[in-house]
């Protein structure tokens, strides 16, 4: 089991759109072994800083260990993987 926390500044359309993007490449890399949760750094910006995610939008692996976090353009799967060490 993985689990991902994606960092977003606030819900619209385009952090919409990169939720879907994101959890679709997740399930295609980990079928269901895997949860995604979703903050707002408006919302919850404490959770942002216990996390030092200084930027948006930011996608932390915290399980398996270690930590990773990628940080900017997460529309690509193969660069976010490989940012977070799980390229195949």
């Amino acid at each position: 089991m993985c689990e991902f926390t994606l960092f977003i500044t606030q819900k619209n359309v385009t952090s919409k759109k990169l939720v879907e993007t994101v959890n679709t490449f997740l399930t295609e890399s980990f079928s269901d072994r895997f949860r995604l949760n979703i903050v707002e750094v408006l919302r919850d910006p404490e959770s942002a800083l216990q996390n030092s995610v200084m930027a948006t939008p930011t996608l932390l692996k915290t399980v398996p260990a270690p930590s990773r976090q990628v940080t900017g353009n997460l529309w690509d799967k193969e660069q976010v993987l490989a940012g977070l060490g799980l390229a195949a």
